[in-house]
């Protein structure tokens, strides 16, 4: 009879949570919510490309899978159920319909578990589902892999429950497993989860030896199952943070949210239904006072732990109130934290009501006004639904005139609204993405983002950086200002859907640049320090210096670092925020590099020898002095092709924090017999060039890279661009090459003539490896991080280029170690019940004897 009668309970709650699922939409069409076309992207490259997944190639330029940023389970779940039969779309709505249904019975069971109360665990399942708090992480957010990981979060409490009641291999097996689960779906989630263990153990009726006991037994198998992603998560917190921890973009939630939803979106249609929060204070205050708690030791700690968990979660949503400038953390908004308050504060309402145990005509009719409420609720909650599967993101998508086999070009994009549409229908590569928190170089995508969708009239720095991240197709963006800017220049961005409302708006980029290319381009070593590097690459963006006039590769910081041979492999040294260790060898091994016909440019601003009375060749001078100038440059041009269409008048200011600007020079009588001036400021000259041997050096002190870029001035930025040209002349045309996607961890490209080098517009990791005609070479970071490969003058040709990427060891560790600790678990589990057959089926033979003996 308990039984059928826990069955019939459980499938009143499944019953409901359907109903209530259906009618406010989220069971049904599209997956709805923010977030849905982002999931249902990463569910598409896995069915697509499976295994060869570890590298997303779509977003972002290129970013891991799941590694620095989210746990992958979902995805996972996804692709089984699609290659299943199911679409992309379909996997998504049952594993929200399977996870509200495991999260309803999970509390179900725990109530009824701890208390043994049927009544009281059916109410406060339906408490949960009454909550429009809880359902807007799926209408509205669309936050699938949060429910999901919730509903492993439920059922740990659920089995841990069961454990400490009956002691059951089985039941530890489950509890391990399924904090294992929560953690490998959500990080949030998962340290919520872990949280609530600790809370858990502590609570526990027991000494504390034994609570260290459990949490050892607990933790530590569960810590080896996951370190499959937890391992090389930890080796991402070397890289620069993709988001900040915390945030105050996010506003609390107005008190209303307690009692009943307001408009949706926003993050203002979270709420807890009116009647949650009372019952909450008043259930168990009552059964304390009426001292009617329940008679089980661990049901009171779980009301306990479950009333602590529930306040920590209204804290959070309300706590920005008194604060106008209230931190959050980023990625979980106040209002979210309604989600987890609904779970927590309907079962501290159940074990509560176990003690109490109200007349059945009061049970009947809270059992049945819920269900009432819960239905009703339902269509208001609809009102909150957010579905991308409108008209406006159709048309978006059917503006560009991609192809699905297209892998040489990206599409632009600056938010997840047309982002989260092309991968979940297409998987073409783009600028922005769905998993920010995974983005490898954020600083150059936030430089991305906000040159090529500035209000500035900025055409050359953006186009610069449309080059440099292989962009054929642009979305105009939210703000009509720039959508404007991209209408004014149709010589650059043809319109694609003018028809439609602005922030639907596309172009086709005129002077696109493939992705994977042989070059033969000039190529510049920058060495220098991180910052230096940066302002070289920002400084000549402002005249549009792209990829094909300059690719810049990031070095090392000293000089010293390299030989002749090494500097042998590029057109150009640039100098600018460089260090020495031995200066006497540092600079003789550029000289020799020189005379062979290398060039330089070297910078004396931001150096040791910006103030020097014996600089070492090839500095074309034999003295270097350091003075102020400023507000005017004062400059005089010596007439050289270097200063050739500058206009030097167009300089901005020469001021540093509102004081005269420092500059280095080489007076006039110092300069070596092979330079000579430039560029003069008062009969001083601030930038001298000539040739040295068979190479070419521009030396400046003007500290050109900084003042161009923190003034974002274009002439100065034309006249470091052309000095760099002059330095390394470069009239070599680009081979002919054929490239091949094989998947997204393998590219390869045939060059067919003498190249210089092969050119991969995509972010550069340690992952990826290389080889040219099947021997390993290197690769180097180029531009924004990406990845050039350098080619010696013995490769024949033609010449095949291979890049793969690999797992790295801390990955293989991980993944050994996880299923080593799996197959124990198993090993373990195995074991129980082997010992329980051998139990029965000793008690049987011994019943058969007695029989026989009768």
């Amino acid at each position: 009879m308990s039984k059928h009668g826990d069955a019939a309970a459980v499938a009143l709650i499944a019953l409901t949570t359907i109903a209530v699922g259906t009618i406010n939409q989220a069971f049904v069409g599209f997956p709805k919510g923010y977030d849905a076309l982002g999931h249902m992207s990463k569910i598409r490259l896995l069915v697509d490309y499976f295994p060869n997944v570890d590298w997303n190639f779509e977003w972002y330029a290129g970013q891991f899978y799941s590694e620095g940023s989210f746990p992958a389970l979902l995805h996972y779940v996804g692709g089984i159920l699609v290659f299943g039969g199911l679409s992309t779309s379909g996997s998504l709505i049952l594993i929200a319909a399977i996870s509200f249904i495991a999260i309803g019975g999970a509390l179900y069971g725990l109530v009824r578990v701890a208390g043994g109360t049927r009544w009281a665990a059916v109410v406060a399942a339906l408490l949960l589902v009454s909550s429009s708090g809880y359902w807007v992480y799926i209408i509205e957010g669309g936050l699938y892999p949060r429910i999901l990981a919730m509903a492993f979060l439920a059922l740990f409490v659920f089995f841990a429950t069961v454990h400490q009641v009956k002691r059951s291999r089985i039941a530890y097996v489950a509890m391990v497993l399924s904090l294992a689960a929560t953690l490998s779906a959500h990080l949030l989630v998962g340290a919520i989860a872990l949280a609530f263990s600790v809370l858990f153990i502590v609570a526990l009726p027991t000494t504390g030896p034994k609570r260290i006991y459990e949490a050892i037994r607990l933790l530590i198998p569960t810590g080896l199952l996951v370190t499959y992603f937890y391992l090389p998560y930890a080796y991402t917190f070397s890289r620069p943070a993709a988001v900040p921890l915390f945030t105050r973009e996010y506003s609390a939630l107005p008190l209303t949210a307690l009692f009943a939803p307001g408009t949706p979106g926003g993050g203002q249609f979270e709420s807890l239904p009116f009647f949650l929060l009372p019952l909450a204070v008043g259930v168990p205050l009552a059964a304390f006072l009426t001292r009617r708690l329940p008679p089980e030791p661990l049901a009171r700690g779980l009301m306990a732990v479950c009333g602590l968990a529930g306040a920590g979660c209204l804290v959070y949503a309300f706590y920005g109130l008194p604060a106008p400038y209230a931190t959050f953390v980023y990625s979980f908004q106040p209002g979210q934290s309604l989600f987890f308050a609904s779970w927590f504060l309907a079962a501290l309402i159940g074990l509560a009501l176990v003690g109490l145990r109200p007349p059945r005509a009061v049970v009947v009719g809270a059992t049945v006004a819920l269900l009432a409420f819960s239905l009703l609720a339902s269509v208001d909650m609809a009102r909150g639904v957010v579905n991308g599967d409108n008209t406006l993101m159709s048309q978006m998508r059917a503006a560009i005139p991609v192809t699905a086999s297209e892998r040489q070009f990206r599409i632009a994009t600056n938010f997840d609204g047309p982002s989260g549409w092309i991968d979940s229908q297409a998987d073409i590569p783009q600028t922005d993405g769905y998993q920010q928190q995974g983005v490898v170089q954020p600083d150059w995508q936030y430089w991305l983002q906000t040159a090529v969708w500035s209000r500035r009239p900025n055409y050359e720095e953006a186009d610069f950086l449309l080059d440099w991240y292989g962009v054929k197709w642009v979305y105009g963006g939210l703000d009509p200002a720039v959508v404007q800017r991209f209408e004014a220049r149709p010589d650059l961005y043809q319109p694609l859907n003018p028809g439609l409302p602005s922030e639907a708006r596309a172009f086709e980029y005129a002077n696109s640049g493939p992705i994977l290319s042989a070059r033969s381009t000039r190529t510049a070593l920058v060495i220098g320090d991180s910052s230096s590097y940066s302002l070289i690459l920002r400084a000549v963006a402002l005249s549009g210096f792209d990829s094909r006039s300059l690719i810049p590769i990031r070095g090392g910081q000293f000089l010293d670092d390299y030989s002749a041979k090494e500097l042998a492999q590029y057109s150009e040294v640039i100098l600018y925020g460089y260090k020495v260790r031995d200066q006497a060898k540092a600079f003789a091994v550029l000289a020799q590099y020189l005379s062979a016909g290398g060039s330089a440019y070297i910078e004396a601003g931001n150096s040791t020898l910006a103030n020097s009375d014996s600089p070492p060749a090839p500095i074309p001078g034999t003295r270097v002095s350091r003075t102020a100038i400023g507000p005017s440059w004062n400059l005089q041009d010596m007439g050289t092709a270097i200063t050739a269409g500058v206009d030097l008048s167009g300089f901005a200011p020469a001021v540093y924090q509102g004081g005269p600007w420092g500059v280095s020079y080489i007076p006039s009588t110092d300069i070596t017999s092979w330079g000579y001036p430039v560029l003069m400021s008062g009969g001083r000259p601030l930038m001298v060039a000539g040739a040295l041997g068979n190479g070419r050096v521009v030396w400046s002190g003007m500290n050109l890279p900084y003042h161009a870029q923190s003034t974002q001035n274009q002439q100065e930025s034309k006249l470091l661009a052309q000095a760099i040209a002059w330095s390394a002349p470069s009239s070599a045309a680009d081979p002919l090459f054929s490239t091949e996607f094989v998947s997204p961890q393998q590219r390869r490209i045939t060059v067919l003539g003498p190249a210089s080098g092969v050119l991969m517009k995509e972010t550069g990791v340690s992952n990826w490896q290389v080889t040219v005609n099947g021997r390993p070479a290197s690769i180097v970071p180029a531009g924004p991080d990406f990845m050039y490969v350098p080619l010696a003058k013995s490769t024949s040709y033609p010449a095949v280029v291979e890049f793969r990427f690999v797992r790295s060891p801390q990955e293989w560790f991980g993944d050994m170690v996880s299923i080593v600790a799996m197959v124990c678990i198993v090993l373990y589990a195995s074991a129980g019940a082997a010992r329980r057959l051998g139990r029965r089926i000793g008690r049987s033979l011994a019943s058969n004897r007695k029989k026989v003996s009768l």
